[in-house]
């Protein structure tokens, strides 16, 4: 996602500080404007008539006025706050960049004014020049302010805590924006990642109905995803496994979660499909079950391949090599007091060569405790359980002999032998490491901003006490903590 260059307009309320300049110029005269750097003015007010229907209107004179903008935008880089320059025609103006994160935003303008009264002959002169009414050209120079070093002073103090104002809040709002933009990549990488991915991912409401089904579904089912969404899971089932499945489904509500359960749903044509369910029920934030979600992993080809297996092993092999996930049959190794000591690998599938990197040549008929070189072979205790209980498990694992991390499903084809169906998740799992990091950073924002905050108030504070000092009531009420 390409991001956005962004200006100070979209940084900051345009009329908010268009009307606060208004007000203070309506106080006390507060000549003054905000101008970004391309020039383009976003606010003005209590610019000199002088200059307005004088000097900026009449083609000579404004070359005058150009010459004098564009000293301001050169120099302003190299002062320590501030610019002051007067212009070829008597005037003065000030700027004081805008900065936000370390970044120049644009400039506030202070301006005209004059240090010392102005001489009437040199004004005289310029209307003759210039071939401007004398009398109401030096009725526009009388009304511009002279001011003292002290009272340009008071207002570069004053205008500076407005530039604070500006660049926190324009701070806080390209955080935001740039947050909102990240989020929206986030988003859209974990809504891609649902939609491609080829495990069954569902969520239900707590009736059983479908809420979310991803496009796996249509290719399993052979419904199109409008066709279920809606309808209860039970409708796509026999009674008897529906019977069956309603009970884990209450289990679930109840706070308990699904690992490896095995079941059948019928696809559009009539055909059973063989599906291993995980799940866990969901709360909103006042604790009221909404539903349930999880994935569901299509065994349908597994169980064909075990039937096949009998029949057929040519035709084992076949369905073992047509499957997405890494597969491999085992044989657990018992020692004479008949306790799992290893298990041997009998057969691996393909996809099980493309995620571990290992050929079914090396790892045939060889004990995994060999094959990843550790003692004992890996998980050999949740295996053999599988192997002698026949009850199924699923879980997720860092594998350190593969540097990888996967999802795994094991069950029991017949005692004393396992199954594991695996997926690769790494990526998966650097996703969530990210997602979790933008959680933290975004909290970490939080805390700045009510720093920030904070700081917002003192500034105010810092604000009233100045309109105090120039006999002024204070700008902002700030409340009690």
């Amino acid at each position: 996602m390409k991001t956005k260059k962004l200006k100070l307009i979209d940084l900051i309320d345009i009329g908010f500080f268009q009307g606060l300049q208004e007000k203070l110029n309506n106080i006390y005269s507060f000549p003054s404007a905000i101008i970004d750097n391309e020039g383009t003015i976003l606010t003005a007010t209590g610019w000199q008539d002088a200059c307005t229907l004088f000097h900026r209107v009449h083609p000579e004179a404004a070359k005058e006025c150009v010459k004098s903008d564009q000293y301001i935008v050169n120099h302003l880089h190299e002062a320590d706050s501030s610019v002051c320059y007067q212009c070829p025609h008597g005037l003065i103006d000030s700027a004081i960049p805008i900065i936000v994160d370390g970044e120049h935003y644009g400039s506030f303008f202070t301006g005209q004014f004059f240090f010392k009264p102005p001489d009437h002959e040199f004004y005289k002169k310029r209307a003759q020049l210039y071939h401007f009414d004398e009398k109401a050209y030096i009725e526009a120079i009388e009304k511009v302010p002279v001011w003292t070093q002290e009272q340009l002073d008071n207002y570069h103090f004053f205008v500076k805590g407005i530039i604070e104002i500006i660049s926190g809040t324009a701070l806080k709002a390209k955080n935001e924006i740039r947050y909102q933009e990240e989020l929206i990549v986030s988003q859209t990488s974990y809504h891609d990642l649902v939609e491609t991915a080829q495990d069954l991912i569902w969520q239900c409401d707590a009736e059983g109905r479908y809420i979310y089904l991803n496009p796996a579904w249509e290719t399993v089912f052979g419904y199109k995803i409008e066709e279920m969404l809606g309808k209860r899971f039970t409708d796509f089932q026999t009674p008897e496994w529906a019977t069956r499945d309603l009970k884990e489904f209450e289990r679930l509500l109840k706070g308990n979660t699904v690992k490896g359960l095995e079941t059948v749903h019928l696809a559009k044509n009539g055909q059973e499909i063989n599906l291993v369910f995980n799940a866990k029920f969901i709360r909103d934030s006042e604790g009221k079950v909404l539903g349930t979600r999880g994935t569901a992993f299509d065994l349908t080809e597994f169980r064909k391949m075990e039937r096949s297996l009998r029949e057929n092993e040519k035709k084992y092999r076949s369905l073992i090599a047509s499957m997405n996930e890494g597969l491999a049959l085992h044989r657990v190794v018992y020692d004479k007091t008949n306790q799992a000591v290893d298990y041997e690998i009998i057969e691996v599938n393909t996809a099980f060569e493309r995620q571990t990197g290992i050929s079914n040549e090396v790892v045939k008929n060889k004990l995994a405790s060999w094959v990843y070189n550790v003692s004992p072979a890996p998980y050999l205790d949740q295996y053999a359980e599988v192997a002698q209980t026949g009850k199924p498990i699923q879980f997720e694992t860092y594998f350190p002999p593969l540097d990888k991390h996967f999802d795994i499903s094991v069950f029991s084809p017949q005692k004393g032998w396992f199954a594991t169906i695996f997926s690769d998740i790494t990526e998966r799992k650097k996703t969530d490491e990210k997602l979790q990091f933008q959680l933290y950073e975004l909290k970490r924002f939080n805390a700045i901003m009510v720093e920030r905050e904070l700081k917002m108030v003192q500034l105010k504070q810092e604000v009233n006490e100045l309109c105090n000092r120039l006999k002024l009531p204070d700008k902002y009420h700030i409340p009690s903590i």
